[in-house]
């Protein structure tokens, strides 16, 4: 199943188009893209497209007919090759169509990568090219740099040049009849009917509809007390942990994700959007008074001359199995992780 993920139309003259951030639910991604050249080195009726996966280029292997006769050819380094598109002396107005496909995108290993291209011309002479890449980043695919290859600084892709990225299911819908996520931010997980976005880090969360979530806040834990001679700082108090319900709308919501305190401090806040978890209080030093917690936070202990107070910790961030979703969440020890859509 072919789920659209993000269109580009340039409006003006551009050197590239940049797919970032690209979710990671599906199991294949294609892009389909229209392309003409402009600028000073852009005079000829086609001219050669280059791809960065990640930032980085790979190898092809190229087959190409130009109308009056066949080649092929090898580049080993450098952008990815996904063909020819029309110059800027082709038929006016025609743009070369390609498309890229890039199957288990997900994976920890270089990507087969398969192209189509054409230059479109109204004349004898014209290009037709099929090429299969490997890229170079083992990494799961996030961003994808459509540009002239080796980025050519006199030529740019025209005005009216675009590009579509889509999200390609190998699975039956992901059982259910609505099986694309309703927005973007953090890592997106589909489970139990319910798609999760957890995030490990700050960020934002981009509803591309109107709908209510769940979620859970957990703020950054206090640092341990310090010490001083036999005697001992004790620990900083846990962040605060509390869960919410919220009507988004199409917007950036900010996600703060806060740190552990250091020696004696108070943990960072946690937030999303409006609402705010303040941090655990630091450990007291040795002898000293603890701080306090915020909303479900634990203060932090006074000191003594016992064992060392360690570091708070920052607010959880892995799990380990789903539990049923709208207010149950994800179970971790004792924690429940919420978030998510509701339908």
């Amino acid at each position: 199943m072919y789920e659209f993920i993000q269109h580009q139309r340039l409006d003006s003259a551009a050197s590239s188009i940049t797919f970032s951030n690209i979710p990671q639910i599906y199991t294949d991604l294609q892009i389909v893209y229209s392309l003409r050249g402009a600028g000073a080195g852009a005079n000829s009726v086609s001219i050669s497209a280059g791809v960065l996966v990640n930032g980085s280029g790979g190898a092809t292997r190229r087959l190409l007919g130009n109308g009056s006769a066949a080649s092929s050819a090898t580049f080993t380094t450098g952008d990815l090759y996904p063909g020819e598109f029309s110059g800027a002396t082709s038929t006016a107005n025609t743009f070369g169509n390609q498309s890229i496909y890039i199957p288990n995108y997900r994976s920890s290993v270089a990507k087969c990568i398969s192209f189509d291209a054409v230059s479109e011309n109204n004349g004898t002479e014209a290009y037709q090219v099929m090429l299969s890449g490997l890229s170079v980043s083992t990494d799961p695919v996030t961003s994808i740099t459509l540009r002239v290859y080796g980025a050519s600084a006199n030529i740019v892709f025209a005005a009216g040049s675009s590009a579509t990225l889509y999200g390609i299911n190998r699975t039956s819908n992901l059982g259910r009849a609505n099986y694309a996520p309703k927005a973007t931010g953090g890592s997106i997980i589909y489970s139990n009917g319910f798609w999760y976005h957890v995030f490990r880090g700050s960020g934002s969360f981009v509803p591309q509809s109107s709908f209510n979530a769940e979620y859970l806040l957990v703020a950054g834990g206090g640092g341990g007390g310090s010490t001083s001679g036999s005697c001992s700082g004790a620990g900083g108090g846990g962040g605060g942990i509390n869960a919410y319900s919220l009507a988004v709308t199409p917007q950036t919501y900010t996600v703060t994700v806060g740190a552990g305190g250091g020696s004696g401090t108070t943990g960072s806040s946690s937030s999303f959007g409006a609402q705010t978890l303040t941090g655990g209080g630091g450990g007291g030093s040795a002898g000293g008074g603890g701080g306090a917690g915020g909303l479900n936070a634990g203060s932090g202990a006074g000191g003594n001359c016992g064992g060392n107070g360690s570091n708070g910790g920052d607010g959880p961030s892995t799990f380990t199995s789903w539990a049923f979703p709208s207010m149950t969440g994800q179970t971790s020890g004792t924690l429940a992780y919420y978030s998510g859509e509701l339908s």
